[in-house]
């Protein structure tokens, strides 16, 4: 396994945080959550392990407890991480544009 940190990567675990969503993008996502439920359940049913596998993984959701047991295995091992406040892409972001912007900024002078 490539070991990032020796190759010169600082490595950053991002968690995504809440994310804002409008009232009926909750409802269809509700919506489709029960329809991958009965998926699920159909494929089950039919003896098709390998489809019905792939739906239940889709239908685990963390809870705060498991994200809080992951957070304080990282922090015990110190892997850096943080929780953006939204969604985590949004946060890898704006994190590369300000090292972008210091490391031009230290060259610069």
């Amino acid at each position: 396994m490539l070991d990032l940190k020796a190759v010169g990567f600082d490595v950053v675990v991002v968690f995504d945080g809440q994310r804002p969503l409008a009232k009926m993008a909750n409802e269809k996502r509700l919506h489709d959550r029960f329809a991958r439920i009965d998926n699920y359940f159909d494929a089950d049913a039919k003896g098709n392990a390998r489809v019905a596998s792939k739906l239940l993984r889709e239908l685990v959701v963390p809870t705060d407890a498991m994200l809080d047991r992951v957070k304080t295995a990282f922090t015990n091992n110190n892997i850096r991480h943080k929780t953006a406040p939204f969604e985590a892409e949004k946060q890898i972001a704006y994190d590369v544009c300000q090292v972008s912007v210091s490391e031009h900024h230290r060259r610069a002078y």
